[in-house]
């Protein structure tokens, strides 16, 4: 958010799940992580002319051993844009990481320059505030979520984009994730498709949104929680299912007067039933600055109810997905963390073990950094 099925679907979900209680197998995702290093990109980085920050998706090219990672900046810095990044580890230490490339990203009407601010509040076509980006495991393609800008008639979208960045595709949603001018159904503005994540057969992906729908229930608060719906989408666009996830209250108190907020940032499948969810927080400062928090939890959708036929949920009833705690940075007095919202699996180690990599939107603010976060996952 700017500032300023594997998870398989349908019918094939129940076949999975039965198979699974009757094997009695365990998920061999994730136990614990361990944090390998911290690198952070230079204030002020450029790459072909391009302006670096904003950085809210995150995926990995094992192909070619390079990261995308998508600005959210709505257009003031720069077109809708992708940038090509390397970054060095291994099970020791975290070194360098580069902006090698850009990728200008075309809306639909095919314009890269479109959605830039004019003055008088005006926009030149679409809006692009890209909140999660994912490399198509079957043909490489490129998919994102954007948010869009609410007031001048954007709404949310899920897109697929060829790997040079045309425009290839809109993805159809369900009704249930339509955008309503009157706010009273619907994704609220700001605050909408923020986590994007392919199941791990590739037939499906899982679709977040930041907060709960305007008819689900109030936004995380000191001290309570909110409902999102997770939806699981074919590749076509067609809903094959949908889970409520309960959000944590919000994790740090802000100044007087001031704001704070808690919500999803991004999603990672682990399993046919499992996700990694980031739940990112924030408090703004006495002096307008904000600090942040983030906690990482491992999810599963297993037992989770159906939803997607529950026209608001503060009157149903309902199971939502379990969550387990796997990390918290940012909520122990004097720890620094910056406002990580994407989230990839990394390149396997030398040891066997996965990667995941964690990325820091700085706002374009002197106050915040660019970080990206690399952990070891210990099944």
């Amino acid at each position: 958010m700017n500032r300023r099925s594997g998870l398989r679907c349908g019918a094939r979900w129940l076949a999975l799940l039965l198979a699974a209680t009757a094997a009695g197998r365990a998920d061999s995702g994730v136990r614990t992580l361990r944090l390998i290093g911290v690198a952070s990109l230079p204030a002020g980085t450029r790459c072909d002319g391009e302006r670096v920050g904003g950085l809210s998706g995150l995926d990995y090219d094992a192909a070619h051993d390079q990261w995308l990672a998508v600005s959210d900046d709505k257009g003031e810095f720069g077109p809708a844009r992708c940038f090509v990044i390397r970054l060095a580890y291994d099970a020791a230490a975290v070194g360098a990481v580069a902006v090698t490339g850009v990728i200008r990203l075309q809306p639909a009407g095919g314009d890269p320059n479109g959605g830039a601010p004019v003055p008088g509040g005006r926009v030149q076509g679409e809006v692009p505030d890209l909140e999660s980006i994912r490399i198509d495991p079957r043909d490489g393609s490129l998919w994102v979520a954007t948010e869009g800008e609410a007031k001048w008639g954007h709404p949310p979208i899920v897109r697929q984009l060829e790997r040079d960045g045309r425009h290839r595709r809109d993805l159809p949603l369900p009704s249930v994730l339509a955008h309503d001018p009157s706010r009273r159904t619907g994704p609220r503005p700001n605050l909408s498709f923020e986590g994007l994540a392919f199941c791990p057969a590739g037939d499906a992906v899982w679709l977040a949104l930041e907060a709960p729908l305007w008819q689900d229930g109030d936004v995380a608060g000191a001290g309570k929680g909110a409902v999102v719906r997770l939806t699981c989408l074919e590749r076509d666009g067609r809903m094959g299912r949908q889970v409520a996830y309960r959000l944590e209250p919000r994790p740090l108190v802000p100044a007087p007067r001031r704001l704070a907020d808690n919500g999803v940032a991004e999603v990672l499948a682990v399993s046919d039933r499992e996700l990694l969810v980031l739940e990112r927080g924030g408090a703004q400062q006495a002096d307008g600055t904000w600090r942040f928090a983030a906690r990482l939890f491992l999810a599963s959708v297993a037992s989770a109810s159906e939803v997607g036929g529950m026209a608001a949920l503060p009157a149903a009833s309902f199971t939502p997905a379990s969550k387990r705690l796997l990390l918290e940075l940012g909520t122990a007095a004097g720890e620094r963390v910056d406002n990580l919202e994407g989230l990839a699996w990394g390149r396997v180690l030398a040891n066997g073990r996965r990667s995941l990599v964690l990325v820091s939107d700085d706002n374009f603010s002197v106050s915040q950094q660019t970080q990206f976060w690399v952990f070891e996952v210990q099944p």
